[in-house]
């Protein structure tokens, strides 16, 4: 299984499904990635306009 893996990257053998086993995790990890830190961006962003609104209401 690892030499028909090595000669898929290669390119000297036609890729199989099961050759490419890698690549499913790593989307996955990339996906994780991209929502995780919109996430993180999105919740900072809320607390940030929290703050500046409690702010204004105690200036008043």
């Amino acid at each position: 299984m690892a030499a028909s893996i090595s000669t898929c990257l290669l390119g000297y053998a036609r890729c199989t499904s099961v050759d490419a086993w890698p690549l499913p995790p790593l989307f996955g990890a990339v996906l994780g990635y991209i929502v995780s830190s919109i996430t993180a961006l999105t919740v900072s962003a809320i607390k940030a306009l929290a703050d500046d609104h409690i702010h204004s209401l105690k200036a008043e």
